[in-house]
C-alpha cells in the first residue's frame, strides 16, 4: 500500500531529480536519517481528511504523519472535479492539520528546505493546505523568494484531485511530540528560521516589549470543545499578573508581532502546549518555564533546543489535578497510564502555590 523512498534511483545533482519516473536527492547525512528531497511524476494528491499523494496507486510514505496508525481511509470522498497541475511543485504536507505547535516542529524545517533548494530550481512552485497559515502570512513569509501566483492552495474540504507533473515531497524533519528519541529533530533549521524571519520582520522601533510573558490557554479554555482547558485560568492570570507577566493570547497574532515580542522576551512561561513553542523566537540567555499536563510525555526538543542555544529551559511538573467528568481524577499517579487522546484533553486546575514554590527554586518571578 505505500511507497517507500528507497525504491527511487538516487541522483547526486538535483537539477536531474526529474529525469526519471521518481527518484531522491540526498540533502544531508545524519546520524539516523538522511534528509532528502524526492521528486514523483504524475502524482495525485486525493482528499482524504487531509490531502494524501498517490504514486502509481500507493501512498507515498515520504510526508511526516504518513504513519499506519494514523491513516484513516474510511474518509474518502467522491471526487467531482480533477485538476492537472504543469511543471514543479514543493508539497508543503499538512498530514497534522496546521495547529501552531506542528506547524513550528513540522513545517519550518519544510519551508527552509523549500527556500534552500528554491535557489536551484528556479521554476519550482509551492502547493500547500489553505488550513497551513494565513494566506496574507505566507505571502510576507515567502516574499521575495516565491512569486504569489506560484502557490496553489489545497481546500481539504473540497472534492478535487489533483494530478501533479514533478511533485516534490521533502522527508520527515521533525518527529510525532511522543517520541523520545526524535530522529529528524532538526535545531538548525529552527534557527536559521529565527534569522530568516528576524531579517525580514524585525522592528527597532517597535513599540510593544516584555520581559516576562505568560503564554495564556484563555481561549483554549473557554471553547466547549477545547482540549487541556485550565479551569482556574482566571487565578491563573492574577497570579502571573501580581509577579508582573504580561498575558497574552498567541492565538491571533501575526509572524511579525511574533518574531517582535518574543525576540525581546526575557522569561517566558505557560502549560505544556503550542504556545511554547515561540521559544524558537527567543534569544540566549533567556529562560523558559514549561509547566508539564499530568499524563502526557514532555517534548524534549524544547529542553533539546534550549540547550544548544543558550535558553534555560525548565520544566515544572506534580502541581496539577487532572480532572475527569467528575472532577476526581488526581495527580500525580503513581502507576503508569497508556497514553490516549482523552487522558492528553482532559482539563485540569493548576496548584498556583506549588508552581510558586518549585518557580523561585528556579528563580522564575
Amino acid at each position: 500500500m505505500y511507497h517507500e523512498y528507497q525504491n527511487n534511483p538516487i541522483e547526486t545533482d538535483i537539477l536531474k531529480l526529474e529525469i526519471n519516473e521518481n527518484s531522491t536527492f540526498i540533502i544531508k547525512k545524519h546520524s539516523v536519517f538522511q534528509e532528502r528531497i524526492s521528486n514523483y511524476k504524475n502524482c495525485q494528491l486525493i482528499p482524504y481528511n487531509f490531502y494524501i499523494p498517490f504514486f502509481n496507486n500507493k501512498i507515498i510514505k515520504d510526508c511526516s504523519g504518513l504513519h499506519d496508525d494514523k491513516i484513516n481511509l474510511s474518509i474518502k470522498r467522491t471526487i467531482s472535479k480533477k485538476t492537472n497541475l504543469n511543471g514543479s511543485y514543493f508539497y508543503m504536507d499538512d498530514a497534522w492539520c496546521g495547529n501552531f505547535h506542528h506547524w513550528i516542529t513540522d513545517y519550518i524545517p519544510k519551508i527552509m528546505i523549500f527556500i534552500k533548494i528554491k535557489k536551484e530550481l528556479k521554476n519550482l512552485k509551492l502547493i500547500i493546505n489553505k488550513s497551513f497559515l494565513k494566506t496574507e502570512e505566507l505571502f510576507k513569509l515567502l516574499d521575495g523568494v516565491c512569486e504569489t501566483n506560484d502557490i496553489v492552495f489545497l481546500n481539504e474540504y473540497q472534492n478535487t484531485e489533483y494530478v501533479i507533473e514533478n511533485l516534490y515531497i521533502t522527508n520527515p524533519t521533525s518527529c510525532h511530540v511522543l517520541d523520545p528519541n526524535p530522529k529528524y529533530y532538526l535545531e538548525s533549521y529552527h534557527r536559521e528560521f529565527h534569522k530568516y524571519i528576524l531579517d525580514k520582520f524585525y522592528d527597532s522601533d517597535y513599540e510593544k516589549s516584555y520581559d516576562k510573558i505568560y503564554i495564556s490557554r484563555f481561549e483554549n479554555s473557554k471553547n466547549p470543545a477545547g482540549t487541556r482547558k485550565i479551569l482556574n485560568i482566571i487565578e491563573v492570570h492574577k497570579f502571573y499578573e501580581h509577579f508582573n507577566f504580561k498575558i497574552i493570547n498567541s492565538e491571533q497574532l501575526s509572524i511579525y508581532d511574533r518574531i517582535n515580542i518574543f525576540y525581546r522576551t526575557k522569561i517566558l512561561c505557560g502549560e505544556h502546549g503550542g504556545g511554547i513553542n515561540h521559544i524558537y523566537f527567543m534569544e540566549p540567555n533567556t529562560k523558559c518555564c514549561i509547566i508539564s499536563y499530568p499524563n502526557l510525555m514532555f517534548n524534549q526538543q524544547w529542553i533539546q533546543y534550549g540547550i544548544k542555544y543558550g535558553i534555560n529551559v525548565f520544566e515544572i511538573n506534580n502541581c496539577s489535578t487532572l480532572m475527569d467528568d467528575r472532577y476526581v481524577f488526581k495527580h500525580p499517579i503513581h502507576e503508569n497510564i497508556n497514553f490516549n487522546i482523552q487522558s492528553a484533553s482532559k482539563a485540569w486546575c493548576l496548584d498556583l502555590y506549588e508552581i510558586e514554590k518549585l518557580m523561585n527554586e528556579h528563580q522564575i518571578l
